[in-house]
């Protein structure tokens, strides 16, 4: 999964996402539900960054639809 980061004020920028979740391995899960129906998620999780600060990876452990 890639995802927009969110601190790219021109949102160009991606990176990818590992998903840790338990709950993805559920049917109709929220992951599953966004991309099927084209919706927003809020992610819960922790980053690794570059040296630059920048986003490297996400390690999502929890997913909200909004």
């Amino acid at each position: 999964m890639f995802v927009y980061d969110p601190e790219d004020e021109e949102e160009k920028r991606t990176f990818s996402v590992t998903i840790s979740d338990p709950a993805f391995d559920q049917p109709h899960n929220a992951y599953i539900t966004a991309l099927a129906e084209d919706r927003p998620i809020t992610l819960t999780g922790k980053t690794t960054r570059l040296p630059d600060g920048r986003i490297k990876n996400f390690y999502a452990i929890d997913a909200r639809l909004e």
